[in-house]
């Protein structure tokens, strides 16, 4: 059931009309990671961490997702409704281009300016040195006050702000193309692959490619594209670890053998989660620390005091495994923290979100250019999200939802001004009309 389900959605939103790139990733990984990596894996009876469960837990395990999808489905919904726009001319829509231009500015400027600072603390030669040698140099810079936080603004920005400067300009505004080239090259060098972090490079390319294919059809085979690399060549990128635990080279492996690698591990670990939240789960994870550690974590002086509240590890040691630094779907972290209210909750806000970062072309007005220009790179976010943990990942959520907030307060209160002016301003489309009559 749950491999049927996101296979037929993820043919539906990628044929949708108008197409969605966020929606449409989130189906694309639900049918790796939670349809066809788990299907496969039951039918050999054989899950890549070796674990042994009871078919009520698989079941239930199942009912989570299925639950997940629902609600997710049920809050975009709801907030696609409430985000409908109606139309106004063409003068009014120049003009919150150009109000919004100066806030794109700062935008990528405060990139630069963080990803310069960033590679300054680290060094070059600690961005293109291995997996090994940049987490070393890393945690010689999180000694220094700030700079864990620094980091994640690096890379947060890396993956949201060039995305967002390339669908604005997409969209009609008038950006220089040089702005666009730093903000692009500063994104790459603090998520470049010779750092060893799969997800991130992936990201940050997946928000990119998307925001500059968001006006063209080929945007639709972004997902597709996905899954194909996801089965094939994904578990073989892993170059750079630097410890001895990575891939050798890269190379395109059968689905048959890449879906029993640790990297689609999910509905294992979801499976985990359901064994230990129906025993002893709420002594093995704190249900408030899921929530608050996320966000602490990166609060300079704070973060010191929530280190250990991953879910991934917690519930792996306590499910026995001997390796503990695996990841926590979000349908998992969700059951851990509320039990099935819990996921549904989760997944319905993540839903909302969705349904606010809908996709679309053309610049309509201050709301629907905060909507558009996040779509990418939330769609690529989701790669990382969905697989979790939330500790390691909900802040590069929480950045795109606060650029996005930023720009829909600007574009509201241009919209407040434009309708003071209306009776003083004549339309372009009425100038026009008298002008023919005349």
């Amino acid at each position: 059931m749950i491999i049927a389900v996101s296979a037929i959605m993820t043919v539906r939103t990628v044929r949708a009309r108008p197409f969605g790139l966020a929606w449409a990733c989130y189906w694309a990984w639900s049918f790796v990671f939670l349809g066809l990596a788990p299907a496969y894996q039951l039918a050999t009876g054989l899950f890549p961490w070796l674990g042994q469960f009871e078919d009520s837990t698989i079941f239930r395990a199942q009912v989570i997702v299925l639950s997940g999808h629902i609600a997710v489905a049920v809050g975009r919904r709801l907030a696609s409704r409430r985000s409908r726009q109606g139309r106004q001319t063409l003068l009014q829509a120049v003009q919150r281009s150009d109000r919004a231009r100066p806030v794109v500015h700062i935008l990528v400027g405060a990139q630069f300016a963080v990803s310069a600072l960033f590679v300054a603390l680290m060094g070059p030669t600690a961005l293109i040195s291995g997996r090994s040698g940049f987490r070393a140099q890393l945690l010689n810079v999180a000694t220094v006050p700030g700079g864990g936080t620094l980091y994640f603004l690096a890379t947060a920005a890396a993956i949201t702000v060039p995305a967002l400067a390339i669908a604005c300009s997409k969209s009609g505004m008038l950006l220089n193309r040089s702005l666009l080239i730093v903000s692009v090259l500063s994104g790459f060098a603090v998520t470049n692959p010779f750092i060893g972090s799969r997800f991130l490079t992936g990201s940050f390319l997946v928000a990119v490619v998307g925001a500059q294919l968001i006006d063209r059809p080929a945007v639709r085979l972004l997902p597709v594209g996905m899954i194909l690399l996801l089965v094939t060549i994904f578990p073989s990128l892993d170059l750079m670890r630097g410890d001895g635990t990575g891939a050798g080279r890269i190379q395109a492996l059968s689905p048959s053998v890449a879906l029993r690698t640790f990297d689609f591990d999910s509905f294992e670990m979801l499976a985990r989660a359901v064994a230990v939240q129906g025993g002893s789960g709420s002594e093995v994870v704190n249900p408030a620390m899921i929530v608050i550690a996320p966000v602490l974590r990166w609060v300079p002086f704070l973060a010191p005091k929530v280190v250990g509240f991953v879910s991934g590890p917690l519930v792996a040691r306590a499910t026995g495994m001997t390796f503990t630094n695996v990841s926590m779907p979000l349908w998992a972290e969700g059951y851990l923290l509320a039990g099935l209210p819990g996921t549904i909750v989760l997944l319905g806000m993540l839903g909302v979100w969705l349904g606010v970062a809908r996709g679309g072309s053309g610049l309509v007005d201050g709301r629907r250019l905060g909507s558009q220009v996040v779509d990418a790179p939330t769609g690529a976010l989701l790669f990382i999200v969905l697989r979790g943990s939330l500790y390691e990942v909900l802040g590069y959520l929480l950045f795109t939802i606060v650029v996005r907030a930023v720009l829909f307060r600007f574009g509201r209160d241009v919209g407040v001004r434009l309708r003071a002016l209306r009776s003083s301003v004549t339309p372009i489309k009425e100038v026009g009309d008298d002008a023919r009559r005349e």
